[in-house]
């Protein structure tokens, strides 16, 4: 007879899961492209699975916390990342930005970001994190 096997795990329930995101600093100088670290975890007892591609796990960062300026699925492959989570155990996520702007479907312009305050939350479906909150820095110019 064949070994018994476990069933695979089911995805994990939207209200299950807690998504965070964290920003390497809150300051970056001219040129520097900023990195973010997306963490998710399952709260369900038991193992569950989510998809952590890039179209479907991503980043929106908008300037003055109101004009969207960069989604990194905007020019992302469409691959499907699935993983395991086990309840309290996080998966991460590294994304970077170029400091430029893009738009649905990868249409340029894609424009190079000016110097100022930005905002950016991580989204997994409809489940977002908080928003983060950071400072591109320009040549010549003095920002906090």
């Amino acid at each position: 007879r064949g070994r018994a096997t476990a069933a695979a795990p089911g995805a994990c329930p939207r209200a299950d899961l807690v998504l965070s995101l964290s920003s390497a600093r809150y300051s970056y100088p001219a040129h520097a492209a900023p990195q973010f670290g997306v963490d998710l975890v399952s709260t369900a007892p038991g193992r569950c699975t989510a998809n952590l591609g890039a179209t479907h796990l991503h980043i929106v960062i908008k300037a003055g916390g109101k004009d969207q300026v960069w989604d990194s699925a905007d020019c992302a492959r469409a691959a499907a990342r699935p993983t395991t989570l086990t309840r309290g155990v996080p998966d991460a996520v590294r994304i970077t930005w170029n400091r430029k702007t893009s738009a649905a479907g990868c249409r340029p312009p894609h424009r190079a970001a000016r110097p100022g305050t930005y905002t950016a939350t991580a989204y997994s479906g409809k489940l977002g994190s908080r928003t983060v909150i950071f400072v591109l820095k320009g040549r010549g110019i003095a920002v906090p």
